[in-house]
């Protein structure tokens, strides 16, 4: 990850000199940063410009992990990704600005203006800070575009691996006593409500008929299920969202 230095061809490993550039009063914790990002393709200079109150993070978890797996929402960025390779993509911190969302996004509009007037070199779909809305047409293409796509085989068992043995951020590592006490009483409090122990139980008996076997049952809704194995949609017959459910019908 690098910072572009107002708009100079230098840049600063950002990692390396964090702790001496940023000043607490713009950032609480040191370890994020706040501002405004470009994410350029260094074989023709496009970019994608956005913000974040944790820009590493936004990258790590969202655009990068989305690009890698084939399915981000932004299909010509994700195209020119497919087609150029990671190694051509490179994360730049155009200006670090205050983590308060406010004005994280006035400072992003004033970037995104400057991309709206150059469209042919950016990446981006919407011009208004915060996403803004892509329209019916746009939206639509995007639906039409991934529609019936999925991750490849491949692909599935590469990121299967990458998280495996010592590749695992968790390898290694133990969850604490105090921890464990934690989720302990919250599960057992989950227990003390679940079933017919919540309030909320629906333990009204119902009528039921099998359309096609003639069959009858009496009961509640949940015994019925039970019994034969079947989904939540009895729900919508009772409620009359639906006439019936696998056959099963109220009587």
């Amino acid at each position: 990850m690098k910072l572009e230095n107002n708009g100079n061809k230098e840049v600063i490993d950002i990692m390396k000199n964090i702790k001496k550039k940023l000043k607490k009063e713009i950032l609480k914790d040191t370890s994020k940063i706040s501002g405004i990002y470009k994410i350029v393709n260094k074989v023709n200079g496009k970019y994608y410009i956005g913000s974040s109150e944790d820009i590493e993070r936004r990258w790590i978890r969202c655009h990068r992990k989305c690009l890698r797996g084939g399915y981000h929402r932004n299909i010509h960025f994700q195209r020119s990704w497919n087609k150029c390779g990671e190694n051509n993509f490179e994360l730049i911190i155009v200006e670090i600005v205050n983590p308060i969302r406010e004005i994280l996004l006035n400072v992003e509009q004033k970037y995104l203006d400057t991309a709206s007037r150059e469209r042919n070199k950016s990446y981006n779909l919407t011009f208004v800070a915060g996403g803004g809305n892509l329209g019916k047409e746009v939206s639509k293409k995007i639906s039409l575009s991934l529609k019936g796509k999925t991750v490849p085989l491949e692909r599935r068992e590469k990121i299967k691996n990458s998280t495996l043995g010592k590749k695992n951020h968790f390898y290694g590592k133990h969850h604490t006593e105090e921890q464990k006490k934690k989720w302990s009483l919250i599960f057992k409090k989950r227990g003390l409500w679940a079933g017919s122990k919540n309030p909320t139980h629906d333990n009204t008996i119902y009528n039921f008929k099998n359309i096609l076997t003639k069959e009858r049952f009496s009961g509640t809704q949940f015994e019925l299920r039970n019994k034969y194995s079947l989904g939540s949609g009895l729900w919508a017959v009772i409620h009359k969202k639906r006439p019936h459910y696998k056959n099963w019908c109220l009587v």
